[in-house]
Formats: structure tokens, C-alpha cells, sequence
């Protein structure tokens, strides 16, 4: 025969339980609340010391390289296959020797095309410089002779009104007389204009010709001064370094292909770790 559970008695006995483990909680906390908060130590380990002012000196200690204090790096010009080594790494070079030479033969042909071009307009400007001279000389040079009809003009003219004034001369050819000395008058004053005006304008002709041939001129010799470029020179005096160049290597214009080390000092180069950084400060020793 089953029996039966009396629910009452269960409930107390979970009361019971809860209250045993509050008061437990309770009193480890109080007791680590209230716990005296002491260090022993023994007499021995102890060092006692007056407190004074001091040098305070920290050392941090880096690994470090040696490089020359100033190095000029080595550019490429114009780029190109190097065709020729002069030196090798690590020789002794002074300023304007050459290192190597490059080759690139579509620079080469440009260089060529524009030089002929240029050589061209310059000779078409010359040549108009020349046609201006002469048309200017063979202007000169119908003045001249007009001038000449001018002045027989005016012979006649002073020896004919002498005899008409005498009446020696008939009026009729006093008049043909008078008309040539006017038309030769007029003819050298306006060919004496035309070639004043003539002259101007040719002045301005040969000035703008020759300001256009100087800047050809300063374009050729920039041009066939580039045409060098191919020659890498070094570009201070001092030791070449990082210089890996192999013939027929391809370089880029632009690119460095080595460096001069001038050997007036050296300096070490470490690289600091950023946790060390707010300890470092400029002109420190080390």
C-alpha cells in the first residue's frame, strides 16, 4: 500500500537549506571584507636607503649599421639595355666619370629625326633671311638708278630754263622739260618711301628670324646634349655603392641604378621600436 508524502515537511526542510547558505555567503564576505590587509616580510630582504637627487641614466640598446654620413644616388636618364660597364661596385669614382653606358635605338632614331628636323627649319629659315637681303639689295639697286635718271633730270631742267629764259629754248620743250623733272621727282620719292618701309619691315623679318634660329639652335644643342644622356656619369666623388648593373639589364629612365658614398664621415642607422620612442629625442647622444 502506496504511503502518502507530507508536502509540509519538504518545504521546511528548502528553507532550511537556503537559509544554512546565506549565512555561510554572508560571513565570507564579511570576513574578506574585514581581513587585515598585511604583508609579511622578512628582516633580511629589506634595504633602507635616504631618498636623494640624482643623475638618473636608462640605456636602450639598439643594433645599429654603419653608413657614410652623405650619399648622391645614381638616376637613369634615359633609359635603355646597358651596353657597357666602366666600373664595378664598391671602386673609388670622382665626379664626372663615366659608369656605364645604356642603348636604346627608338630614342636613338628619335633623336636623329628630330635633330634633321630641326636642322631643316633652320635652313628654310636661312634661306629666307637670304631672299630678304636681296630683295632688299635689288631694291637698293633700282633706287640707285632712278637716282641717276633723277639727277640728269634735274641737269637738264637747270639747262633748259637758263636757255628758255633766254628764249633760246622753245616753250614746248620748257614744258617736256618741266614734266620730265616732275615725273622723276615723284618717282624717286615714292621708290626713296617704298624702300624706307621695305627696310622696316625686313629689320622685323630678320629679328624674328634670328630669335627663331637662336631657340632652334639652343634646341639642337639641348638635343644632341640629351644624346649623352645614355653615358651615366657619377655625380660627386666618392666610393660607388649598391651599384648591381648587368650588361644587357633593361633600366627604366628614372630609376637608380646605384649610389656615391662621400666619404667625409659615417653615421650609424638603427631602426628604433615605436616602444621606445617617447625615450628618444633629437640631438640625444648615444
Amino acid at each position: 500500500m502506496d504511503t502518502k508524502i507530507n508536502q509540509k515537511n519538504k518545504k521546511y526542510k528548502r528553507l532550511g537549506i537556503i537559509a544554512v547558505t546565506t549565512i555561510i555567503l554572508g560571513g565570507s564576505s564579511f570576513y574578506l571584507m574585514n581581513r587585515p590587509r598585511t604583508l609579511t616580510v622578512s628582516a633580511n630582504e629589506l634595504m633602507i636607503k635616504d631618498v636623494s637627487e640624482d643623475y638618473f641614466e636608462d640605456f636602450v640598446v639598439f643594433q645599429a649599421q654603419i653608413e657614410p654620413i652623405n650619399s648622391i644616388f645614381i638616376n637613369v636618364i634615359e633609359g635603355g639595355s646597358v651596353q657597357e660597364i666602366f666600373v664595378e661596385n664598391g671602386e673609388k669614382v670622382t665626379k664626372g666619370l663615366p659608369i656605364a653606358r645604356l642603348y636604346n635605338p627608338n630614342t636613338e632614331l628619335n633623336f636623329l629625326t628630330q635633330e634633321t628636323a630641326i636642322i631643316e627649319q633652320m635652313n628654310q629659315l636661312n634661306v629666307a633671311k637670304l631672299s630678304i637681303r636681296n630683295q632688299e639689295l635689288d631694291l637698293s639697286k633700282d633706287f640707285v638708278g632712278i637716282e641717276h635718271d633723277f639727277n640728269q633730270s634735274k641737269l637738264d631742267y637747270e639747262l633748259n630754263q637758263k636757255l628758255y629764259d633766254r628764249e633760246v629754248l622753245a616753250k614746248n620743250e620748257w614744258e617736256n622739260t618741266k614734266e620730265k623733272m616732275r615725273y622723276q621727282q615723284e618717282r624717286k620719292a615714292i621708290i626713296q618711301k617704298s624702300l624706307v618701309k621695305e627696310r622696316e619691315s625686313n629689320s622685323i623679318q630678320l629679328k624674328q628670324i634670328n630669335e627663331a634660329l637662336a631657340i632652334m639652335q639652343k634646341s639642337l644643342v639641348t638635343l644632341r646634349k640629351n644624346k649623352q644622356n645614355f653615358l651615366v656619369l657619377a655625380p660627386e666623388t666618392g666610393r660607388l655603392s649598391s651599384f648591381e648593373a648587368t650588361l644587357g639589364q633593361s633600366i627604366e629612365a628614372g630609376k637608380s641604378i646605384g649610389k656615391v658614398d662621400i666619404l667625409s664621415g659615417y653615421k650609424l642607422v638603427a631602426m628604433v621600436d615605436e616602444y621606445y620612442l617617447d625615450r628618444i629625442q633629437e640631438n640625444q647622444y648615444g
